[in-house]
């Protein structure tokens, strides 16, 4: 790759004919960039540059390293080996950083659309034809709700609530799809279509479950349904309040807590919410209004 006399400066040093190393030139003075003139102002300026540069890129990795466990559902030694080859060809260019930010950027979103894109579902615990992740939004955005347990009061609440209001979602082109990660089909079937008329599909990897929550399945605390005054009862008794849901039961994993995603047209996430504690969900209001930016932009 030929670089102009403006990055020379930031590339490792070469070696002579009699294979002593050679000095760096300062891109923009000419000037020799080693211990003896340092002490010139412009190139002392370059050379913290590439100091701050060096550093730039370490926090960058660190920073890729927790990405590629947040999204976690592609080989991680692949993305990593990938996304080093890439850092070592530009952190010589340390005065590039818009360079590398961009490439950064473009990197995360084909890595973000692609790990949760290959997650499999299937439309039923019994259906051995699993589909990939990216067909739910490859036509259109969508509107992912990452189901606790179909049989709880407070899911089924946020279930049936976002379902009656399912035409404001329509009218930005927004779909509306669920997720559970056990299939139980006694539950399946007191769930849907009474709480949810929509789309349902099964996680079985829980990989939804892990991406909401930074790339890590999230269970909750017994303790906080063992606490009258703490957010889980609160919960429960704003759900048992508004008369949404006439039934529901303890059958199932309760624990493994769920969340909501928007998702552009492609797959990039557009707004995510983490259910943080029991009957935790995502302001109806937020949810609405990101829907509607994304079906604007789509």
């Amino acid at each position: 790759m030929q670089l102009n006399g403006r990055w020379q400066a930031f590339l490792p040093q070469a070696s002579n004919a009699d294979g002593a190393a050679e000095p760096h030139r300062c891109g923009s003075t000419g000037h020799s960039v080693d211990a003896r003139t340092r002490a010139h102002g412009s190139c002392m300026a370059q050379w913290r540059c590439r100091a701050a540069g060096r550093s730039y890129v370490r926090e960058l990795q660190t920073w890729f390293h927790r990405y590629c466990v947040i999204s976690g559902l592609c080989t991680f030694s692949t993305v990593k080996q990938a996304f080093h080859e890439e850092v070592r060809v530009l952190s010589s260019l340390h005065r590039s950083l818009p360079l590398l930010c961009l490439s950064i950027i473009v990197f995360t979103w084909i890595t973000d659309t692609m790990a949760l894109g290959d997650a499999q579902l299937r439309r039923s615990k019994d259906d051995p034809a699993a589909f990939p992740a990216s067909d739910l939004w490859k036509d259109s955005p969508v509107l992912v709700v990452v189901l606790r347990r179909p049989g709880c009061l407070l899911c089924r609440e946020q279930a049936v609530k976002l379902w009656t209001e399912r035409e404001q979602f329509e009218k930005a082109g927004v779909k509306l799809v669920c997720l559970v990660h056990e299939w139980i089909q006694r539950e399946i079937d007191g769930f849907a279509p009474k709480y949810w008329g929509g789309e349902l599909y099964y996680d079985e990897g829980k990989a939804f479950y892990a991406a909401v929550h930074g790339g890590k399945v999230k269970k909750g605390s017994l303790l906080a349904l063992l606490n009258p005054l703490g957010e889980a009862w609160k919960n429960m008794r704003r759900a048992k309040g508004s008369g949404l849901v006439e039934e529901s039961n303890m059958n199932g994993d309760g624990l493994t807590l769920g969340g909501l995603m928007i998702f552009k047209k492609g797959g990039q996430v557009a707004y995510s919410y983490p259910e943080k504690t029991f009957g935790d969900h995502a302001p109806f209001e937020k949810v609405v209004e990101e829907a509607r930016k994304v079906g604007a932009s789509s």
